[in-house]
């Protein structure tokens, strides 16, 4: 008699109570990288947006800029020629700023899904 192999149940995992949702810490820190400045490696301040997309707080990129010749304006992230004319401040930049420096930092977010053995 043949018999056929019926091992191959889809996977289950062991624990089905384990909660599939991301601490909050992580996330706030997810975001909070995209809302650095990558001269001063803080949260921006007064952003400004240049030709290539990048974002930069304005003093920062107007320091960094302060030593180049006209011509010579560059992202200091992908190097790409940009208009010192064309440096747009971005408000709803400005504004996500904000309500993530808004947000709590909680520290034992972790500690309550570990549960004892």
């Amino acid at each position: 008699g043949s018999s056929k192999n019926l091992l191959h149940a889809p996977f289950r995992p062991t624990s089905p109570e384990v909660s599939i949702k991301r601490p909050a810490g992580g996330m706030i820190q997810n975001l909070q990288e995209d809302i650095t400045c990558s001269i001063c490696l803080e949260s921006f301040d007064d952003p400004v947006s240049i030709d290539c997309g990048h974002n930069f707080c304005r003093l920062c990129l107007s320091a960094h800029w302060s030593g180049t010749s006209h011509s010579g304006y560059r992202c200091p992230e992908c190097r790409y020629p940009c208009s010192r004319e064309r440096m747009k401040p971005d408000t709803r930049l400005r504004s996500l700023v904000e309500k993530i420096g808004q947000i709590p930092l909680q520290e034992g977010v972790n500690k309550e899904l570990v549960r004892p053995k």
